[in-house]
């Protein structure tokens, strides 16, 4: 497996593979460089991304193809944006998830209510309008 940071070539694969996992891929070429690929034999089988806002960061779209789920991947993958997060000195990281609360949970993250986020994510296309508002939000203090 080969972690690595997408490029604009990579916008096909893995706007295929949020699509295939139901997860809204709208504004993926405006974030591209924000974000890491996890590929397999020249294959995405995974994505994720960091918006940065200021001093705050929103996780983006972390998925992985359903034949290489519980492998460690996601959580890697994870790890990989938190140390980008941490090197651009982001203090506090937020995400909005409608199925993976309690995954990200045990990766130190809380639910907060929506009147809880700042203006720098509320503000973001994410927030906006790719995520339901019944989407959770949660947030890991760096």
């Amino acid at each position: 497996m080969i972690y690595r940071g997408a490029t604009s070539s990579d916008l096909v694969g893995i706007e295929r593979l949020l699509r295939a996992c139901r997860l809204p891929s709208d504004d993926i070429a405006d974030h591209v460089q924000n974000f890491v690929i996890v590929e397999v034999a020249d294959e995405i089988i995974g994505v994720g991304g960091l918006q940065v806002c200021g001093r705050e960061g929103l996780i983006r779209s972390i998925v992985i193809a359903q034949d290489y789920r519980e492998r460690g991947v996601a959580e890697k993958l994870y790890r990989i944006l938190e140390e980008c997060a941490r090197s651009i000195r982001i203090d506090a990281l937020y995400l909005l998830t409608e199925s993976a609360e309690g995954y990200f949970s045990r990766l130190g993250f809380t639910t907060i209510e929506r009147g809880d986020v700042p203006r720098s994510i509320t503000e973001t296309q994410q927030y906006q309008t790719l995520c339901p508002s019944s989407a959770k939000v949660m947030i890991r203090k760096l």
